[in-house]
This record gives C-alpha cells, sequence and structure tokens, in this order.
C-alpha cells in the first residue's frame, strides 16, 4: 500500500495496489450510536406528523384554495397551511382553522 501526496501537500487515503482504488478510512458507527440516531429520526417523524400541516395535508385534498393548483408528492412541499384566523396556536383537532 502506497499513500499518494496531493498539489498541497494533504495525504490522500491510501491506495489498493491491487485494485488502483481508495480504501475506506471510515469506521462503522457503533452499535449504540446507530440506534441514538434511528430513535431519534422516529421520535422527530412523529413530532412532524403531529403538527398541524401534517394533519391538515392528511384531511383536505392537495389543492392550493387561491389559484386550484394540484400538488403531488414530487411538490407537496410549495403547498401551505393558513390558518383562517392567522392564529398559528389555534389548532383545533378537527381543523376547523386550516
Amino acid at each position: 500500500m502506497r499513500a499518494v501526496s496531493g498539489a498541497d501537500g494533504d495525504r490522500a487515503p491510501p491506495l489498493d495496489a491491487a485494485r488502483g482504488k481508495a480504501e475506506a478510512c471510515a469506521m462503522p458507527a457503533p452499535p449504540d450510536k446507530l440506534n441514538r440516531l434511528v430513535r431519534d429520526a422516529r421520535r422527530n417523524a412523529d413530532q412532524r406528523a403531529a403538527g398541524y400541516r401534517e394533519r391538515a395535508l392528511k384531511m383536505y385534498p392537495w389543492v392550493c384554495g387561491g389559484c386550484a393548483r394540484t400538488f403531488t408528492h414530487a411538490n407537496l412541499q410549495l403547498l401551505e397551511v393558513h390558518h383562517k384566523n392567522g392564529n398559528h396556536d389555534d389548532n383545533p383537532p378537527d381543523g376547523s382553522n386550516w
């Protein structure tokens, strides 16, 4: 194995002489770190699902009320959910303020 220096003096990862490819330098993450990462991702997804936007998107069609444009999963992030009375803290479970 040999290491190759770049033009600016930094060292590149060692090359595998048989294959001519760089070896992987990253160590796999410990299982407890992966478990924590998965747990945090699931908790964040649950928190997002409990938000008023996600609840409104489940209740109402994905159509803009102003221009009647329809949305799909590919462009759903462009659709905004507005509160009828302008109060973002007024989020009734029946969705009557969206």
